[in-house]
Order: C-alpha cells, then sequence, then structure tokens
C-alpha cells in the first residue's frame, strides 16, 4: 500500500502536503522540486539528516535525490540504497530515473525499466488511493512503449500505442478527473518527439505543442524535453524563426535550470533551418566554431549522434560532402550505441548517399524526413526587403528601438496585421503564435487567425536570416559610431554612409529576385555579408576600446580621418575587381539601364600591397561616384594593365563629366559633386581615396570632359607574387597531366587546354580514392608528371594536399583551389612546397611547353 506521503508526492500538489507532518527539510525539498529548482532541491538534500528519517520515507528521499541527478543529466548512481527496493513508491521513482536516464545512453536497460514499472503497476494495491495512480502509471508504461518502439524503428505501430495513451490522457483531463502529475508530465513533454520520428508533421504536432505549452510545469527537465522535441520538429523543417524561438528557450533552461545535457543541441539546431533555407554561408563562422567547442566525451551518446546527424546536414547544404560524410558516420555510431532510434536509419543511409555523392547536394532532389522540400521567398518579400534596408540610415540617427519598431511596423503592414507587441525576452506564453527574433527583441503578432498562421510562419522564416544580418550590420556600425570622439562623429558618420550602402543594397537585391538561392548567388551573398563585418571591423580598428572617451581618432591636420590600422598586405587585384564588379552589378541591376564592364584579362596575375579592406572601399565608392554620374542609363568600364613595374587601374564613365574647376576641386575636403548636379556631400570618398593610394606609393587622378564622362585612374606599384602563388604552369613534352577534381567542368577546361599540346597526354580523376588507386596499381609510371590538384574532394575526408603528400609528387603539383586566398591553405603549401592557382584564373593562366632534355629522353628510352 501507498503511504500517504508517496501519495502526495506523485500528484506533486503542495496542498497534499498539508497535514503529512513531513520534516520541514524534505517538504522544501519536494517543494523546489516540484516548482523546476532541481539545484536547490539537491543542495537542501546535501544538508538533510537521511538518517533521522522514517524508512519508507528515507526510502523515497533517496529516490527522489537519484531522479534529480538524472535530471540534471549528472547520471545514474549505481549504488541504490537498500531501502529503495523495499518500498514500493521509492523502486517506482528508481525505476523511472533509470529508464530516464538509460533513455540517452541504452535503449535495452530503458525497456528492461519500462517492464519493471508495468510489473510493479500490475502488483500495486488496489486499494481507493493507489488505484488512481496504478492507472496514471501503467498509462505512462505504455505511453513510453509506444514511444521507444517508434523511435526503435516501429513507427506504425509505436505510434498507435502511444497515441492511444495520450488520448487517454486527455479524456480523463477532459472530463475534470484528476491525473498524476509525476506520470502525466513526460507523457506531454515527449509526444511531440513520438510525431516528429513518426513523421506526423501537422497539424497534430501544433497541437501536442499548444498543450505543452500550456500545461507543463516549471520543471527544466519537462521543458527541456518538451523544447527539444519542438526544436527538433522546426529545425528540419526549415522554420528558422520559431527554432531560433525554442533553441533560445532551451538555452534558458539549461542556464536557470541547471540542465546540463541540451547544450550541444541548443547551439547545432539554431543554425540547422538556416542552411535548409539555403543560408548556410552565413552561418559558417557559427557552425565551425559550434563543431570546434563540442566534446564528444562530455555527451550522452543519443546527444552526440543528434548533434552529428545535424552537423552532416549543415555539411552537406555548405556543399562540404567530405565533413558531411565524416559528421554522419559519427552519427550512425553514436546513434548504435543507443541500441535503438532506429527510426533514423532510413534518414542516415539517405545522408550518407548524398555526401556520397560525386555532384553537389540539390535540396529539391533531397529528402529531409522523407519530404522534398524547397523553400522559396514569398512574393512580397523584395518590397518589405527594401523597405527595412532604406531605414537602417534613419535608424542610426534616431536608436535601436526606433529601429526595431521599425521592422515590426513594416512586417505587420507587408502582413495586414497591426496586432503585435515587441517583447525584451523569449515569450514564455503564447509560442504558437508568429514571432521573430529582431536583435534582441522578440515582435510577435497577436490573435492571428488560424488559417493565416502557416503564411505568418512562411512569412517570418524567410525574413528571418535577413533580419538577423541586417540587424548584426546595424549594431556593428552602431558600435563604431559610439566608440568615436565627439570630434569625428560626424566624419565617421558619413563613413559608415559610404560603407553600408553597397553591401547592403547587394544583400537586398540577391534576397529579393531569387526563389531557392543557386550556389552562384549565395556565394555572393557570402562575400557581401563577409564584406559588411570587415568593414565595421575596420571602423572599430580605428576606434581603441582602451582609448579615453575624450580622445579623438587619429585624424590629419585638416581634419580629416586617417588610413586604418589594418596591416597592408600582398593582394591579388583583378580577383578583388571582379568582385566589387560583381557587387555593383548586383546593386543597380533593378535600379538603372546601366552597364557594368570589367577586364582584367591583360593584368590577370597583378599583384599590389595594400590595405585589402580600404582598398575594396574605396573601388566601391569610385564606381558608386561614376554610376551615379548617370540620368538614366550608361556604361562604366574598368580595366587593369600593367605598364613598367606600375599597374593602373582606370574606371571610365560615359557620365555627365566635369568641368575644368570642379575637376580641380576634387579631393577637397568637404567638396562633392555629381550626385545632383550640384556641389552637395562631405567629398570623403575622393579625399580618403587619394590619401590612401599615396599611402600605398601610388596615385588617384581624374580626367573628364562635359557631355563625355570621366575617368578615375588608380595606380599601385606591382608588388612580386607570393613564393606560393602559381604565375603560370610548364608542361615537359613529352609528358603527363593529372588532373585531380570532383567537378566535370573543371576536366572539360583543363582538356580543352592541353588538347592542342603535341605529346601532352591528360589522365582525369575525380575522387581521392581513384587517384591513390591508380598510383597504387602503376606506382605513378608517367612520363614528366604534372599534378593540378582541387582541395576540396567531395565525398573524402582527404583534401588535396593530402593525396599529394601520400604520394609524393609534391615537387610537381600545382594546388587548382577557390580556397587559395585562405590562410590556411596558404600556410599548408608553403609546408609541403606547393604552389596556388586560383580556380578563377584558370581560363587566363599562361602554359608553357618545354621539350624533354637530352638526358629525360635517353632515361625514357631506356625504360620503354
Amino acid at each position: 500500500m501507498l503511504t500517504r506521503e508517496a501519495i502526495a508526492y506523485f500528484s506533486r500538489e503542495v496542498e497534499s502536503l498539508e497535514g503529512l507532518n513531513l520534516p520541514k527539510d524534505v517538504s522544501s525539498a519536494w517543494m523546489a522540486h516540484w516548482r523546476g529548482d532541481l539545484v536547490g532541491a539537491l543542495e537542501i538534500y546535501a544538508t538533510l539528516n537521511v538518517s533521522s528519517l522514517r524508512r519508507d520515507l528515507r526510502a523515497l528521499v533517496e529516490a527522489d535525490r537519484i531522479l534529480l541527478a538524472v535530471k540534471r543529466g549528472e547520471g545514474f548512481s549505481r549504488i541504490v540504497p537498500s531501502e529503495i527496493e523495499e518500498d514500493p513508491a521509492a523502486r517506482i521513482v528508481l525505476e523511472y530515473a533509470r529508464f530516464s536516464w538509460a533513455f540517452w545512453v541504452d535503449h535495452s536497460i530503458a525497456w528492461r525499466s519500462l517492464f519493471s514499472l508495468f510489473k510493479m503497476g500490475l502488483t500495486l494495491d488496489r486499494d481507493m488511493r493507489s488505484n488512481r495512480l496504478r492507472f496514471d502509471l501503467l498509462v505512462m508504461v505504455l505511453f513510453l512503449m509506444g514511444h521507444l518502439a517508434a523511435i526503435r524503428g516501429n513507427r506504425l505501430s509505436g505510434y498507435l500505442l502511444a497515441s492511444r495513451m495520450f488520448s487517454i490522457y486527455e479524456g480523463r483531463v477532459t472530463h475534470g478527473k484528476v491525473f498524476s502529475a509525476f506520470f502525466r508530465n513526460i507523457i506531454i513533454a515527449a509526444y511531440p518527439y513520438t510525431l516528429f520520428v513518426s513523421g506526423r508533421l501537422s497539424k497534430q504536432m501544433e497541437a501536442a505543442v499548444q498543450l505543452g505549452e500550456e500545461m507543463l510545469p516549471n520543471d527544466p527537465y519537462y521543458l527541456s524535453v518538451f523544447t527539444v522535441s519542438a526544436l527538433y520538429c522546426y529545425a528540419y523543417t526549415g522554420d528558422t524563426a520559431r527554432a531560433e524561438i525554442y533553441s533560445m528557450k532551451l538555452s534558458r533552461q539549461e542556464t536557470i535550470g541547471g540542465v546540463l545535457r541540451y547544450k550541444p543541441i541548443t547551439k547545432i539546431m539554431r543554425l540547422l533551418p538556416f542552411a535548409l533555407r539555403g543560408y548556410g554561408h552565413l552561418i559558417e563562422q557559427d557552425f565551425n566554431e559550434c563543431l570546434d567547442s563540442h566534446l564528444m566525451s562530455e555527451a550522452d551518446p543519443l546527444i552526440n549522434s543528434q548533434f552529428f546527424r545535424a552537423a552532416a546536414i549543415i555539411a552537406l547544404y555548405q556543399g562540404k560532402h567530405s565533413l558531411a560524410t565524416d559528421c554522419i558516420a559519427k552519427a550512425r555510431i553514436e546513434r548504435l550505441k543507443t541500441r535503438s532510434f532506429s527510426a533514423w536509419e532510413p534518414f542516415d543511409t539517405r545522408l550518407e548517399q548524398f555526401a556520397a555523392g560525386s555532384s553537389p547536394f540539390v535540396p529539391a532532389q533531397g529528402a529531409i524526413l522523407g519530404l522534398p522540400k524547397v523553400f522559396e521567398l514569398p512574393p512580397n518579400l523584395a518590397a518589405l526587403l527594401i523597405e527595412l534596408i532604406r531605414s537602417i540610415s534613419d535608424g542610426m540617427q534616431s536608436g535601436r528601438d526606433w529601429y526595431v519598431e521599425r521592422v515590426a511596423h513594416l512586417l505587420g503592414h507587408h502582413l495586414s496585421w497591426s496586432n503585435y507587441e515587441i517583447l525584451p525576452s523569449v515569450p514564455s506564453d503564447n509560442s504558437l503564435a508568429p514571432i521573430l527574433r529582431v536583435g534582441d527583441r522578440f515582435v510577435v503578432y497577436r490573435a492571428v487567425p488560424a488559417d493565416r498562421l502557416p503564411f505568418f510562419r512562411e512569412m517570418l522564416s524567410s525574413i528571418n536570416p535577413v533580419v538577423m544580418n541586417i540587424m548584426t550590420s546595424y549594431d556593428e556600425q552602431l558600435k563604431a559610431k559610439e566608440l568615436s570622439s565627439a570630434a569625428a562623429t560626424g566624419i565617421l558618420a558619413a563613413q559608415v554612409s559610404h560603407d553600408i550602402r553597397s553591401p547592403l543594397a547587394s544583400l537586398n537585391v540577391i534576397a529579393s529576385t531569387s526563389k531557392g538561392l543557386d550556389n552562384e548567388t549565395r556565394l555572393q551573398m557570402q562575400k557581401v555579408v563577409g564584406r559588411i563585418r570587415d568593414i565595421a571591423n575596420s571602423l572599430l580598428s580605428r576606434n581603441h576600446v582602451g582609448k579615453s572617451q575624450n580622445d579623438a581618432p587619429d585624424c590629419s591636420s585638416n581634419g580629416v580621418l586617417t588610413l586604418s590600422e589594418e596591416e597592408t598586405s600582398i593582394e591579388l587585384l583583378p580577383t578583388l575587381v571582379s568582385y566589387i564588379a560583381s557587387e555593383k552589378r548586383l546593386q543597380y541591376a533593378h535600379q538603372k539601364a546601366i552597364r557594368i564592364i570589367d577586364d582584367t584579362s591583360a593584368a590577370s596575375f597583378c599583384f599590389a600591397r595594400i590595405q585589402k579592406i580600404e582598398f575594396g572601399r574605396i573601388l566601391s565608392n569610385l564606381l558608386n561616384n561614376a554610376i551615379e554620374s548617370f540620368k538614366e542609363m550608361g556604361t562604366v568600364e574598368i580595366s587593369l594593365r600593367e605598364e613598367a613595374g606600375v599597374i593602373k587601374l582606370s574606371i571610365s564613365d560615359n557620365g555627365k563629366g566635369m568641368t575644368p574647376d570642379v575637376l580641380a576641386k576634387l579631393g577637397q575636403r568637404g567638396f562633392s559633386f555629381g550626385k545632383d548636379g550640384v556641389e552637395s556631400g562631405s567629398g570623403l570618398g575622393v579625399a580618403h581615396a587619394m590619401m590612401a593610394l599615396e599611402a600605398w606609393g601610388g596615385s588617384l587622378c581624374y580626367e573628364s570632359s562635359v557631355g563625355l564622362g570621366t575617368r578615375a585612374i588608380m595606380t599601385l606599384p606591382l608588388a612580386e607574387s607570393p613564393s606560393w602563388f602559381s604565375v603560370g604552369l610548364s608542361v615537359t613534352s613529352p609528358g603527363t597531366v593529372i588532373v585531380l577534381d570532383d567537378d566535370p567542368i573543371i576536366h572539360s577546361i583543363w582538356s580543352d587546354k592541353f588538347a592542342k599540346m603535341a605529346d601532352v597526354d591528360v589522365l582525369h580523376f575525380y575522387s581521392a580514392p581513384e587517384i591513390l588507386t591508380w598510383y597504387r596499381e602503376t606506382l605513378g609510371d608517367v612520363i614528366n608528371p604534372l599534378y593540378l590538384c582541387d582541395y576540396e574532394l567531395t565525398g573524402s575526408s582527404s583534401t588535396g594536399f593530402d593525396v599529394i603528400e601520400m604520394l609524393g609528387v609534391a615537387d610537381d603539383s600545382v594546388m587548382v583551389t577557390g580556397r587559395w586566398d585562405e590562410p590556411f591553405v596558404q600556410g599548408r603549401a608553403i609546408k609541403i612546397g606547393v604552389k596556388l592557382l586560383p580556380k578563377s584564373r584558370m581560363d587566363v593562366i599562361k602554359v608553357s611547353v618545354t621539350p624533354a632534355t637530352i638526358d629525360e629522353r635517353l632515361f625514357q628510352s631506356v625504360d620503354s
């Protein structure tokens, strides 16, 4: 027979403790546990003299202490006090604690615990007090059996059993009958995950989430189980807005409730929906940091499995097939340790197949949870983005609160819904209402009709990644402005205005014209966002935090801001010029009938020592000036050439031109001309450009004729190319070129380039295993080899560097990669003695053919 104390414990109602005459510390610990203060309950137990308690109460207290430790993620105690085994209530708590621990570690143990609980339910005394608890216990146990069966892979039978038990619980509550909180909480918390693994991502899921929000107590364990279930659902279905909300909820539950288990899930799951929607590049830095900080030894096998599965999906959508292969292999190994979760087996197999493919992953052909899913931006998103971006300049003047309110208002206007509120933290109620995070605030749209909820949520999930980056840029620019002193505020504000316009406008055009972003557009978007951050970091470097607030940033005698403290570096100018030109074509594509032509072929491999960020800013501003000289249409031509050790970069337009008087004033601080045909603006752009170029040993001058146009001419000293860079290829004839690349187009380019060269054979390999097998079988028996290798190889954890080192052919190899400008890649190239060639320069690389020497021919003759 269950004691009155046990009945009160399972009911979890404070009123039930009245009249029990419990020791104060026990009642305090129980109430702390019930209100979700797991740490506080354990601290009370730590000071409690357990030996002074009655034997049955001591057993229940010891079992509760074990359950608290399991809830916090501290593991299951291997030492179980003997009195627990003698008390039916304590045994129920103990087996439930064992199940809760084993669920994350080993499902064979979890099943044994459920069978033990089931037997206890059948054998409990059938007195009036125990009968209701016995029924509640059996409903919980049968629900959890269905839950585990669905997870194990018996999706239909498991779902039917679990949903039936859930319906029985709902029926009792609907008819006003009491259901013990101890047994009820796990049913409510776990049911969304049952639906998730059973593929029931529908209105049934929404109802389950709504019930959890309304009924679950403030217990961080159950809230975490529930929240992570909802998070999986929203993350895997691409709901960026709600996934971020539930990720933040989970993080808050960790901090407040002291639940340790879910920290890795919190970090990775908020990134997943961004990748699913094609914004994988925007989270690349966060993703890499998340992978680097994860310690497998500190997480349960199930958590590790879920972590690496999500990581594999993100890597796949980022085009990192090798990383995806490694992550899904780890996910599978960790899942097998649990001896369950076979429901994920088909999904893991699909991921492995996608990761091992030789061609880029196409989301439209992939199946997340078995359902093909392509996210398209809503048709009215373009106008909204334009207004959001246009409001940034006003926001810089009016303050952050004004801008957050502006974002909320614009969203409400475009959604035709004015019933919204802005909250300072993650809302604890109405989580099914459409929510968008804007900086550190949360915009909640209230009382949205049920038939409009799907549209609202899809709209907010579409806009969320862009709003996130707009707010990041806004905050960085605002911080830079606040760090400046009063003396330089005007200058810095002008610089911010110059710098932020182009990248954000480019981002705007990309987002507003794309329906399912292709790889090229995603790459451009990544570079634009990166440039925003580079500019912000450059501005911040001018205003040291350690300076007094009265210290002005370094200025010249006439008040013009000096160059940033960014170090100079030797840079390949054609790639920088091409990138900025591409950005401008995107920025102005739908605003003016203009053409931007860039021709860098005459100086394809020219390097100059510059400050990279400053150079990008200067070129961007000069192109803006050229484009703004047009009334309606026009052409801007960018040319790059090298003459006698000097690089000349000219920007020509056929705009309205300038008079000699205006031309003579260009570069003077405070003078600007051309935007409205009159003198206007601060003149910061040209003055700053001239100062920078002079500091780099170059110059900037102008030529102009009224009615014909203007030409800006930049000059820079030609710098020697870095030792790791390949300015050309040399092939020996007769000889053999061995191409290792996973892209068929690259193979086609190389075939065309070497097709007309006599006695030069080309061998093609598409993967690391393929070329390693060939080399093992032939020992690389080719004449005068030249290896042209890609860095990243789809479906392999080995890079091109690894292959070159394994073959021992560094002296005969060139790394041809789009990642040539990354410091890590450059460092590896220097270390093993391999030169780098940008893939973007393949079409203009010069190839020379050198006849074999007499000694080489004699050797080849003897060998044959």
